[in-house]
């Protein structure tokens, strides 16, 4: 939340805080509401027949937010933030009825609806039940939807990360909680997409040129990975992360943001398809090859680091910065020259 740059995105700087709860205002009211309807469901039976009668109303006028079938499921998407430009789409059909609709209507914005026995659908996601789960479960699955659906609706508005439908956050403290502050900053400051590069600053007039300033190759967001002045900085001696090239990994992972595991087992562990012509061990770094497969191979891999297959971990961390953490601060432009001077 200490981004130096207005333009940082605030969906993944709440993501990425690490520090207690989330603390998105949004995030809040949405499981605050489904926290109250599940507290007064129970507290007060006598009115369990008007919650009821409530939702079946909002049901026969077509409320948006309300369950018909799995197959609308997949039209849904999450609604932008608050006061974003164009957001009428998402705008109730009618004023909500009471705590009951406006319920409804915050699963609407989180691209969910809500079944006339208070199961909250989202595509792709198991049904969450508001009244059979247990309650110690009830706030993180409801900040999870929420979360989930910021995730999505600031990120495919934002190229640099690709969509990605939520961050590892723990995977993000586990790599960042030992680098200085000063390195803690610098990558904060891209993987929240606050860093400009000069190809966009030429375009509003803040810089004259779209050149990299440090070996005047045309700038991008991900050009540190290819810069021929930052090479000796990306590479480790030893490392067995220096062959992973750019393109093996997917968009929100090159700028340093992990998103969350696949489901498949045929994928690489962020989801990307596998590059053509990897070796076994770029396979293995990336989720696609277990350490039974290196063995038969007889990988150098295993032949000059015994241990690496001990903390299953490591590689799946490491694949944040590959070269083992940031470039050291003396190689890196100053923040004027990133952006970080810019006016809010």
């Amino acid at each position: 939340m200490d981004s130096a740059s207005a333009r940082a995105c605030a969906a993944v700087s709440f993501a990425t805080f690490g520090h207690g709860r989330d603390l998105d205002p949004c995030v809040h009211i949405f499981m605050r509401r489904g926290l109250l309807l599940r507290r007064m469901f129970f507290k007060h039976p006598h009115l369990q027949a008007s919650i009821y009668s409530i939702h079946n109303l909002h049901t026969l006028h077509n409320f948006r937010g309300v369950y018909t079938d799995d197959v609308s499921l997949e039209h849904l998407w999450p609604a932008p933030p608050p006061f974003t430009p164009n957001n009428t789409v998402w705008k109730p059909t009618f004023n909500p009825c009471g705590p009951i609709g406006l319920f409804i209507y915050s699963c609407h914005c989180c691209a969910s609806t809500l079944d006339a026995h208070l199961n909250i659908h989202a595509f792709g996601e198991l049904r969450l039940s508001l009244t059979n789960i247990p309650q110690q479960n009830v706030v993180p699955m409801l900040d999870a939807i929420a979360v989930r659906a910021r995730t999505v609706a600031a990120t495919v508005r934002r190229a640099a990360f690709g969509l990605i439908e939520e961050i590892y956050q723990h995977v993000m403290l586990q790599a960042t909680k030992e680098l200085s502050q000063d390195h803690a900053r610098i990558l904060r400051y891209h993987y929240t997409g606050a860093a400009w590069d000069s190809d966009h600053l030429e375009r509003i007039g803040r810089v004259a040129s779209a050149k990299c300033d440090l070996c005047g190759f045309q700038d991008s967001p991900t050009h540190f990975w290819g810069c021929p002045m930052l090479a000796q900085a990306r590479h480790v001696e030893g490392s067995m992360l220096n062959d992973i090239a750019k393109h093996h990994l997917p968009p929100a992972l090159q700028i340093g943001l992990a998103p969350v595991m696949g489901a498949s087992h045929l994928d690489t562990f962020r989801r990307a398809p596998q590059p053509p012509g990897a070796t076994l061990e770029v396979m293995w770094m990336l989720g696609r090859c277990n350490s039974e497969k290196l063995q038969a191979d007889g990988s150098s891999l295993l032949r000059n680091s015994p241990g690496v297959m001990k903390a299953s971990a490591s590689p799946f961390i490491s694949l944040l910065y590959p070269c083992g953490g940031p470039p050291s601060l003396a190689a890196l432009p100053s923040t004027e020259t990133c952006g970080a001077s810019l006016p809010t």
